[in-house]
């Protein structure tokens, strides 16, 4: 929710045109393994929505094999790029952490600071919220899908901006 938030915020401030914009428009400098169709149309909605199409087996259905998987590769966004697809993109449902992992790697490309720094500046200290931890990749990827510590009432502001459909302090 946190991540979907900054997108959101980064598509309003025009750091990202909008959720129909490709993945891999956001990586032209990698090779990416298991290109096809689908791969390429793979857009920024479907990270967002867990509806990717990648043949991801991250969550607790598969033991977080994926996860492992992916936490033993030097290049954590490579690998979710790499992963092989298994359906349409939009066609089913499949809670993948590696989704969030992209979006965040796409944030950041898209702002040109870490999730972490741009939530601090765009979200966090406009709630009042002053700490927080959000750990990252080898490769300076913060997270995106857990790992975020905040006091239990700094979760509370979140929850209340969202409860207020997006305003604060009014």
């Amino acid at each position: 929710s946190v991540l979907s938030t900054l997108v959101g915020i980064a598509i309003e401030q025009g750091y990202i045109e909008n959720l129909d914009q490709p993945v891999l428009d956001y990586f032209p400098d990698r090779n990416v393994e298991h290109m096809d169709k689908r791969k390429a149309a793979m857009k920024l909605q479907h990270l967002i929505t867990m509806t990717t199409g990648l043949q991801c087996r991250d969550s607790y259905l598969y033991g977080n094999s994926g996860l492992r998987e992916m936490s033993y590769s030097d290049d954590w966004v490579q690998f979710v790029l790499n992963l092989p697809m298994e359906s349409r993109p939009g066609e089913k449902f499949e809670y993948c952490n590696g989704a969030s992992l992209l979006l965040s790697a796409v944030l950041q490309r898209a702002v040109g600071r870490t999730t972490a720094e741009y939530a601090r500046e765009v979200l966090f200290e406009p709630l009042g919220i002053e700490e927080f931890e959000w750990d990252e990749t080898p490769k300076g990827i913060t997270f995106g899908w857990s790992k975020l510590h905040l006091k239990p009432t700094d979760i509370g502001r979140i929850g209340y901006l969202f409860l207020n459909k997006g305003k604060w302090g009014s």
